[in-house]
């Protein structure tokens, strides 16, 4: 399911410029569901000692600048953030939320919530804009032993191959089974330009890339992008996608 969240607040919302960490702990307490969070926190859905959580969520987005000098981003009306879970578990938890209007906590400042919509798509080839980076990535040795994390770029052909192999490992960490048709391939469309983002988590660089793919493949694989996020780190904001027209 995936939900596109407004929140207001009636002072200007500050925070860092790598704000991921932030953000993720302030969605995962607004939840309220302490199991659930906990669960998507500290555990999630484990294969081959990896652990893949099924959500992933958006960049802030609506009016803001930025404050070289504190290196913060400074948001001064409604915030919207997409929060997208594979699980329909999600759904029960996030009408309780909404329900009651609980309010996020974001550092110092507590944001209203004013709106919530569901978003519909359809599971077909399609074109998707990121609403957070994508990244996928492998670790390398180099000739003096040393561990080399390497980024690939969407103009790479090891690029699709790896987010369809991540999409696939997912499927079985949810289901303990293999797809029935893994088919997947992601492209960069052209109606857009792709554009590189550098970002820090907990002091670690982490190389993303945001724009416009077309994706093709089969309906679970799908399904499976559009809800879960593509790529890696999606737990921590990473890969948030979202519809825009279908093939």
């Amino acid at each position: 399911m995936k939900y596109l969240l407004t929140f207001y607040s009636q002072e200007p919302v500050q925070v860092p410029a790598n704000y991921n960490k932030i953000l993720q702990a302030a969605l995962l307490n607004w939840l309220g569901d302490g199991g659930y969070s906990a669960f998507l926190h500290d555990r999630g859905y484990q294969r081959d000692k990896r652990s893949f959580k099924m959500y992933t969520f958006s960049d802030m987005m609506g009016e803001h600048f930025y404050q070289a000098e504190k290196k913060k981003l400074i948001f001064t009306g409604p915030i919207q953030i997409c929060l997208t879970f594979y699980s329909d578990e999600s759904h029960s938890i996030i009408a309780e939320t909404v329900g009651v209007r609980r309010p996020l906590r974001l550092g110092p400042v507590w944001l209203q919530l004013v709106d919530c919509q569901l978003v519909m798509e359809e599971y077909r080839n399609c074109v998707v804009e990121t609403l957070s980076p994508v990244t996928v990535h492998s670790t390398l040795m180099t000739g003096d032993g040393r561990k080399k994390t390497y980024f690939y770029s969407p103009t790479e052909k090891d690029f699709s191959g790896m987010l369809r192999d991540n999409l696939v490992r997912k499927y079985k960490a949810y289901y303990d089974v293999e797809p029935e048709n893994a088919d997947f391939k992601i492209l960069p469309d052209t109606s857009g330009r792709l554009r590189e983002v550098k970002t820090y988590y907990s002091g670690f660089q982490i190389r993303a890339w945001k724009g416009r793919f077309r994706l093709y493949g089969s309906v679970e694989m799908l399904e499976l992008a559009l809800m879960s996020g593509i790529g890696a780190r999606n737990s921590i904001g990473f890969g948030c996608i979202v519809q825009k027209r279908v093939l």
